[in-house]
């Protein structure tokens, strides 16, 4: 595996992660009200 490879399989995971957070955040958003 080379750098740039290493980078983008970070940078991929990375935005998955944070669209799953927000996917969380809006699903307990709606449960508290």
């Amino acid at each position: 595996m080379s750098v740039s490879d290493s980078l983008i399989l970070m940078i991929t995971f990375g935005s998955f992660l944070l669209t799953l957070i927000g996917l969380v955040i809006e699903i307990v958003k709606n449960v508290k009200k």
